[in-house]
């Protein structure tokens, strides 16, 4: 804790971090506790972008923490002290969490101090935990989460005698001992792994692991009772833990579809363990810590001192083995569960780190104990080996700690120029008293590079509705647009343009400066136009209050053809009504032409796919709806703050406080666990074998409908062994407008090359004028979109055919040049110049012999029987 404290010493002072995202997060604090204050856990905000579900989507507890504070500081401290508060606590929370985990997990005094300290001067990297991700970028949510789900997690192998031998549960020995339930144990655990969820969803998949393997485990030796014991207990601690986080996890669930997707693969295996083979488990760690982690771990699997050890390093090593593609694709987890296809990677790096500096101070405690075992010669050769492994490890830490900037923080806006703080003051102050004198609403735009958040918690002291053109963290609606097109501000109603060193916008003049920030205003004409019609008609806005969550207008005049459109973005909680009438909405985009999108297409998930860098306000966005049939009226724009996954979620959340307030009664806990008990009793081994054969068919299931649906594709031939003079090509993920999906890589070879063939591919009967086409796509991943070099000259895609079985020559049937474009590509290969039957299909990738070989290609194709008739 002491050293948690001296790394981040200014800020447990209340001087808050400038660096990364911290700005966001205040920002988020101050509008969830303005959301607070009107009674609302969650809402509509019309702050950022064109509105957006405030604390629908991005995990609420770093707000309800940073409320906490402030509101105990009773009126002394203010939101930026409070949020500097607010960190410490969560950055030295985080390592004091990974040193209880260790402890209740059954490590020594010695392995759980080494933990924390190495996870607090671990330099980290950029989605893998450590100063750098955590303070520096400013995302320490997860690591919080993570950090959390261990300790939960221990706690729980704690209580159901895995862990530490301490617990009365490990002392146990009889049987029926063995096999109760013991509900005040386990509230803990199910409380911290409750708050996990609430820190970052990736808890999720964790505790779905962890706590069904750490069940198991506890129950193995124990007998049939002690088996149906411990999956009552592991159970209940889940149940807990979801009913706590129920009234922000339901909705989420249901509303997931307007999530936006930032699926990102990480490096494969083989280059893992390369960077292994260096002692580096994780970006800049240095190598001795490595070796202790080897060591630890190796130690926890063979000799550990409790069986929670044993489970630690397992957990550890499957946490840290998911962040690599070649896994990914290997278990094909997007069959299991779509979200999986959403995920960054690299942050299991994240996860697992708790469980590896765990496993580093089971290592050099391992060291240390090895010598005192010994007498004579030995024990002195042992304690040298100890002693130079810690010195090793504090050495090699210390170096790494001081080249990455451990313990630097960045406490002005921008580095040694505090003048541009009192500036961005002076603008704050301008900018409020504009807004409290407003005769209309309006945005401001804050312009800058794309990841600069230097700006963002302007609102706090403007109170202004202000746009970011550039991306901003702290949300996951799927409505984020980044674009600074001029008709876009338009519908945004952005009145004041804002940046500092920006140029002017075009056609804006500039009104007043304020040292480096300048201030512009653009055209504005447009203080009602929360509403307006595309056709004739005429639109009178009669109420505006997003408090309220009410938008009401007037339509006169209207056509046939005539469309209402709101600059509001779409969202299902937003119900739009003439009269009593419900009125049928759908997103349009908030430029361009580009055609609407249904609210049933967003919820099937036909619309995950987007902009793998700036979402530009071109895609569905906007509420619309066709009002020519409906006509005249007057329209209500309602957005329900409760609906019925509201109500579930809330009643499971207070479901779950009763039942943690009988659990830790003495009487009711004591009724509880009898309850408890009795299900246990009822799990016989054929209520056990069914419920395990119900998950076993159910994840099957899964399996077996994903593997179907790719059965006819290039990447299902694979599966099949359907496939003939493969050269350079095989199956993988690839991220392709931000989502990833399956499909055949083409990697060329030494000659500039990389083939592959379908053979027997059925294109149907020929019909009409001619044979079917093959239909597929092609895609440059959007990790190389990301890359300065470009693409190839000379590039070739091609596709041959003949007929099945044959050995004649191949006939190219189409020829594409790959351009370094987003998203897939349409790809349709004649069939004609086979006149019947089946026909062997080859694919060829060709580059110049000096093009570059690290660009990100792939395809797949639909290899069923031709499009439908």
């Amino acid at each position: 804790m002491a050293l948690g404290v001296a790394l981040i010493a200014p800020a447990v002072a209340g001087e808050m971090p400038r660096s990364g995202d911290h700005a966001v997060h205040l920002a988020r604090g101050w509008l969830a506790l303005e959301q607070l204050g009107r009674g609302h856990l969650s809402g509509w905000s019309p702050y950022w972008y064109f509105g957006f579900p405030l604390g629908e989507f991005y995990p609420p507890l770093g707000d309800l923490l940073l409320a906490a504070v402030y509101s105990l500081g009773g009126g002394l401290l203010s939101l930026p002290q409070a949020y500097a508060l607010t960190f410490s606590l969560a950055y030295v929370g985080h390592a004091l969490a990974t040193v209880r985990a260790a402890q209740l997990i059954g490590a020594g005094p010695l392995a759980a101090a080494v933990a924390g300290l190495l996870l607090l001067g671990d330099p980290g990297a950029v989605r893998e935990g450590g100063w750098i991700f955590t303070v520096k970028y400013g995302v320490w949510l997860q690591p919080l989460a993570c950090a959390l789900t261990w300790w939960g997690l221990a706690s729980a192998a704690a209580a159901l005698g895995v862990g530490r031998a301490s617990t009365a549960t490990a002392t146990a020995t009889a049987t029926a001992t063995q096999s109760a339930v013991r509900s005040r144990e386990l509230i803990p655990a199910g409380v911290i792994l409750g708050l996990a969820l609430l820190a970052h969803p990736i808890a999720l998949p964790m505790i779905a692991v962890g706590l069904p393997a750490l069940a198991l485990a506890a129950g193995r030796r124990r007998g049939a009772a002690g088996l149906r014991g411990a999956l009552v207990s592991g159970a209940f601690v889940g149940a807990v833990a979801l009913m706590l986080a129920s009234w922000w996890v339901a909705p989420l669930v249901a509303h997931r579809r307007w999530m936006s997707s930032y699926g990102q693969l990480f490096s494969s295996l083989g280059a893992a363990l390369g960077r292994l083979a260096d002692g580096q488990w994780t970006g800049n760690m240095p190598a001795a810590v490595g070796v202790a982690i080897g060591l630890g771990l190796v130690v926890a699997l063979t000799r550990p001192r409790t069986r929670g050890l044993r489970m630690l390093a397992a957990f550890s090593l499957g946490l840290y083995l998911l962040a690599f593609s070649d896994v990914f694709f290997a278990l094909r987890l997007d069959w299991l569960a779509e979200g999986f296809s959403g995920i960054q990677y690299q942050r299991f790096l994240v996860c697992a780190k708790p469980g590896l500096f765990i496993a580093a101070g089971v290592g050099l405690e391992f060291a240390w104990a090895a010598a005192r075992r010994r007498r004579g010669a030995s024990r002195i050769v042992l304690a040298a080996i100890g002693v130079g492994l810690a010195g090793w490890v504090v050495a090699d830490l210390w170096a790494a700690a001081e080249r990455h900037g451990v313990g630097a923080l960045r406490l002005e806006r921008r580095e040694r120029d505090a003048g541009f703080d009192r500036d961005f003051q002076r603008f704050n102050r301008w900018a409020g008293e504009r807004w409290r004198t407003r005769d209309g609403f309006y945005r401001i735009a804050m312009r800058g590079p794309r990841h600069d958040h230097t700006l963002v918690d302007g609102i706090l002291w403007s109170r202004t509705p202000t746009y970011k053109i550039g991306f901003t963290p702290g949300e996951t609606f799927v409505h984020k647009p980044e674009s600074g097109a001029r008709s876009l501000l338009e519908r945004l109603r952005v009145r004041y343009v804002v940046g500092a060193d920006a140029r002017a916008p075009k056609g804006a003049a500039e009104v007043v400066r304020f040292g480096d920030i300048k201030v512009w205003e653009v055209g504005y004409d447009r203080e009602f136009a929360v509403a307006e019609v595309d056709g004739e008609g005429l639109v009178e806005v009669l109420e505006e209050d997003y408090d309220a969550g009410v938008i009401r207008i007037r339509l006169e005049n209207v056509d046939a053809g005539a469309r209402l459109v709101f600059g509001v973005a779409g969202h299902p909680r937003w119900q739009l009504l003439r009269g009593d009438r419900e009125v049928p909405w759908f997103e349009v985009p908030g430029r361009g032409d580009a055609g609407p999108a249904t609210q049933a297409e967003r919820a099937a998930g036909l619309l995950r796919e987007g902009d793998p860098w700036t979402p530009n306000g071109k895609e569905p966005l906007l509420i619309a709806a066709d009002v020519g049939a409906t006509g005249d009226g007057i329209y209500t724009l309602r957005y329900r703050f409760w609906r019925p996954v509201d109500v579930v979620g809330v009643g499971l959340f207070v479901l779950g406080l009763a039942v943690i307030g009988a659990g830790l009664g003495r009487r009711s806990g004591a009724r509880l666990d009898a309850l408890l008990g009795r299900v246990a009793a009822l799990l016989g081994p054929r209520a056990l074998a069914f419920i395990g054969g119900l998950v076993v068919v159910a994840i099957a299931w899964r399996y077996v409908a994903g593997f179907a649906a790719e059965l006819d594709t290039a990447v299902g031939r694979f599966y099949t062994l359907r496939v003939a003079a493969v050269d350079g090509a095989a199956p993988g993920p690839m991220k392709v407008s931000r989502v990833i999906v399956p499909s055949i890589r083409m990697r060329a070879g030494e000659d500039g090359a990389a083939s592959i063939t379908f053979p027997g591919v059925d294109v149907g009967p020929a019909r009409g004028g001619g044979r079917p086409p093959i239909l597929g796509w092609y895609a440059t991943a959007d990790e190389t979109l990301g890359r300065k070099e470009r693409l190839a000259k000379g590039m070739v895609l091609r596709a041959a055919i003949r007929p099945a079985g044959g050995d004649a020559p191949f006939v190219e049937a189409i020829a594409v040049r790959p351009r370094k474009v987003a998203g897939r590509t349409p790809l349709a290969i004649p069939t004609d110049a086979v006149a019947d039957g089946p026909v062997d299909l080859r694919i060829t990738m060709t580059r110049p012999l000096e093009g570059s070989n690290g660009y990100a290609f792939g395809f797949n194709l639909d290899l069923a029987s031709a499009a439908p008739e």
